[in-house]
């Protein structure tokens, strides 16, 4: 219930936003694929005594960095006001140092980050220079062999999105856009024992997506 709270705050904003202005005959709709470069941020705090079991887990978050695939879909309501959906996946690979009571060695460890925003987008300028700022809410989900291995099952995690961007237009209908997003939200890597590395992450997703426009 918490999720689906926090994903009708970007709605309210809209409805509020567009104020008596909106009529659906007027809505635009857009929508197409998206490529981004997914980002992490910060730092993750391991468990010192237990750092031989940490280490399938990424030493940073900069591990998980990766191309990420996706869609977006947009609802334009009024030439100012719109409501911004977007889903990538994110598929990483890294090598770390296992210590284990035996020794160590290196591994390759492989995980999966998969991010979904809802976000109210605003242009400053309608009729200018097409640039937009967006905020709302996002979930991401972080699962993969690096997190099985070490007995983590996959996390689910709820934080906020803003974003800015630029509106391209390259055909009547076909708009590429250009925009850069921050998720912030905090994640807890733990197995039946306890905690294993926490932090609260700042994820930066570089995008594109070339998208169509409805009349």
């Amino acid at each position: 219930m918490r999720v689906l709270r926090s994903w009708w705050f970007p709605l309210v904003l809209l409805s509020a936003g567009a104020g008596p202005r909106f009529a659906w005959g007027q809505a635009r709709v857009e929508f197409g694929p998206v490529i981004a470069a997914y980002a992490p941020l910060g730092e993750f705090r391991q468990t010192t005594d237990r750092l031989w079991y940490v280490g399938t887990l990424p030493a940073s978050p900069s591990a998980l960095g990766a191309l990420a695939w996706g869609a977006q879909g947009r609802l334009w309501v009024s030439p100012r006001f719109g409501l911004q959906l977007q889903a990538v996946l994110a598929s990483s690979r890294w090598h770390t140092e296992v210590n284990t009571p035996g020794g160590s060695y290196f591994a390759q460890n492989s995980a999966q980050v998969m991010t979904a925003t809802a976000e109210v987008l605003y242009r400053p300028a309608p009729n200018g220079l097409p640039i937009w700022l967006s905020a709302g809410s996002g979930i991401v989900r972080h699962w993969g062999q690096a997190y099985a291995d070490a007995g983590v099952a996959p996390m689910l995690a709820l934080g906020g999105a803003v974003g800015l961007g630029l509106d391209l237009r390259i055909l009547r209908r076909l708009t590429a856009t250009l925009g850069v997003s921050t998720l912030l939200y905090p994640l807890d890597a733990r197995d039946k024992v306890g905690s294993l590395e926490h932090g609260f992450q700042t994820d930066l997703l570089a995008h594109v997506a070339l998208v169509w426009r409805s009349p």
